[in-house]
């Protein structure tokens, strides 16, 4: 069975293929890391795989070259997926996946270079562990934005909050579950305070739940310098929004990966400390916890009680919201 070699690395101008699907915060993160790959080895020609509705945030970012926008279920999209992979002659597979169809795809890919998250025997050449090991790069440093936003769409997200202060909160409401989200009561006193700062207030999610959130709001506070975007936007135009404001502070989700990684000075919300597991590591970054690090990792459950954040003091969320205000 053919193995990497430890001397083989990826050359110049070879064609390295990125695989990651999932949730947005995953894609992101990988995303990021997808950068740093592409810093160390500057003259690959690097494609990203990923989820169709992800495909537009990542294609607008300077280190990748392409997108191939696909999905691996059901079986019809999985053979339409193999096919463009086997049509795009990689060198190299690097694969963020965990098995199944993704370990499929790499080892029908005819690609002899393929990069996975375990040794899967056939499935994969080399584990992601080792690659960056001897690839000398760090994969979970995050010590400068990795997503940015075209100048077009920071003019058009500055004309889009013209109405507002110009020092901006990228207010994140929502979550991927209810019993992720800091409770209404909790956002509204803190929110009350901020715009009594004179600050301008954007509120991002999606989804009908996180509107009627985002209305209740909205109504509660009644005030000229909300932007009520929620359920509005798309991803690059998140990126962008995201871009023009000053802080941005909400719940573990995948909105808060995109803030944080676009470089904007973030404050996350969370019932567990699991912050520097999925990546939110940057300088710029501080992370608020009702509970603090769970005891074990893989056991933990985190968002399974909406009570749990409502343990997070508004007030200790705008002590911090002024200090990174300050700086």
């Amino acid at each position: 069975m053919y193995k990497t070699p430890a001397n083989n690395l990826p050359e110049r101008k070879a064609r390295v293929l990125w695989i990651r699907f999932w949730a947005l915060g995953d894609v992101l993160q990988s995303a990021a890391e997808a950068m740093l790959f592409k810093e160390r080895f500057p003259d690959v020609h690097l494609s990203f795989l990923v989820q169709p509705e992800y495909a537009d945030i990542i294609k607008g970012q300077p280190w990748c070259d392409n997108v191939i926008p696909a999905y691996k279920s059901p079986f019809k999209e999985f053979k339409r997926t193999l096919k463009l992979v086997r049509e795009g002659n990689f060198d190299w597979i690097i694969s963020q996946n965990h098995g199944g169809k993704t370990a499929i795809i790499s080892l029908l890919s005819g690609v002899k270079n393929r990069v996975g998250k375990t040794l899967l025997p056939f499935f994969y050449t080399e584990t992601l562990k080792n690659f960056w090991v001897r690839s000398a790069i760090n994969n979970k440093e995050r010590i400068k934005p990795s997503l940015v936003a075209s100048k077009e769409n920071v003019a058009w997200a500055m004309d889009h909050l013209s109405t507002l202060p110009d020092r901006r909160l990228f207010a994140i409401i929502g979550a991927s579950n209810e019993c992720k989200m800091w409770p209404l009561g909790n956002w509204i006193e803190f929110l009350v305070s901020v715009l009594k700062d004179g600050w301008g207030v954007v509120l991002i999610g999606n989804g009908d739940k996180e509107i009627d959130f985002a209305n209740k709001l909205q109504l509660t506070l009644d005030h000229k310098n909300i932007k009520n975007t929620v359920g509005t936007l798309t991803l690059v135009q998140l990126l962008s929004i995201a871009s023009v404001c000053t802080t941005a502070v909400g719940n573990d989700t995948g909105t808060l990966h995109l803030a944080s990684l676009s470089g904007l000075p973030t404050i996350g919300l969370a019932d567990y400390d699991q912050f520097e597991w999925i990546g939110l590591t940057m300088p710029w970054f501080t992370g608020l916890s009702a509970a603090g690090k769970p005891k074990d990792k893989k056991n933990s459950v985190r968002g399974r009680d909406a009570s749990m954040l409502a343990k997070i003091d508004p007030q200790k969320v705008l002590d911090i919201f002024h200090n990174i205000g300050e700086i």
